[in-house]
């Protein structure tokens, strides 16, 4: 039986508060906390930056060499804010990273074999000394199948889109469509659950928490617990 890690690994959908738990599990056990989400969006924006889609990185692999020679550095969140930065190619990215259009166009990109491979790669070369809390939606299966300690959060669409939304109107967002946001959040579930390489997924060894009726404080109890009656050995 493998050896297991020292890792945390916390996957689910969109709007069920994996980036906030994740931070708040880190500091409580005093891990490094790595947003996956945030890799795949930082790709993303580059392209959107560049006026070029997901397709055309699937057919041009200079685009991909050019991505990939980009380096990347995930930084904390700011004083008040809730999510994390990425460093890319020298430009720092923060709310830019957490617009719909840039949300869709990551998923789009999460479900290329080329891309899956690299970030994944880059990931595993963070955690790969331990003490790390990482989520997304497949660090659990196929990023560290190792790790000591796995969750999947879920919670109803509905609650999700809520969520959201609260979280666009917090940053200033204004004329939000809550019915296209919530039909959006369920095409990308269905994306993701769906593509052929590293599928949104719970693994076999997880554990489920339904966050719909659970506050942020609730789960992260729920969590803490959890890890601390099952020690590495």
């Amino acid at each position: 039986m493998s050896e297991k890690l020292a890792i945390v690994t916390i996957d689910g959908p969109a709007g069920v508060g994996k980036t906030t738990i994740s931070r708040m599990i880190a500091a409580h056990l005093g891990f490094t906390c790595l947003d996956t989400g945030a890799m795949y969006r930082a790709f993303a924006w580059m392209l959107a930056h560049i006026g070029k889609t997901a397709e055309d990185l699937e057919n041009d692999d200079s685009m991909l060499s050019m991505l990939g020679n980009l380096e990347m550095q995930l930084l904390p969140p700011l004083e008040g804010q809730e999510n994390g930065r990425v460093l890319l190619g020298g430009k720092e990215l923060g709310p830019e990273l957490r617009t719909e259009e840039i949300s869709c166009l990551a998923s789009e990109i999460a479900s290329l074999p080329a891309v899956r491979k690299m970030l994944t790669a880059v990931q595993q070369q963070m955690g790969r000394a331990g003490r790390v809390v990482i989520e997304g939606r497949d660090t659990g299966t196929v990023v560290f199948p190792q790790a000591a300690w796995k969750f999947y959060l879920d919670a109803d669409p509905e609650e999700r889109a809520r969520r959201r939304v609260t979280q666009m109107r917090n940053r200033g967002e204004v004329g939000i469509n809550e019915a296209a946001l919530l039909q959006s959040l369920m095409a990308r579930d269905e994306a993701d659950r769906n593509r052929s390489i590293a599928p949104l997924k719970m693994a076999e060894d997880a554990y489920l928490i339904d966050t719909t009726d659970l506050s942020i404080k609730e789960v992260v109890g729920e969590m803490l617990v959890r890890i601390q009656i099952e020690p590495i050995e």
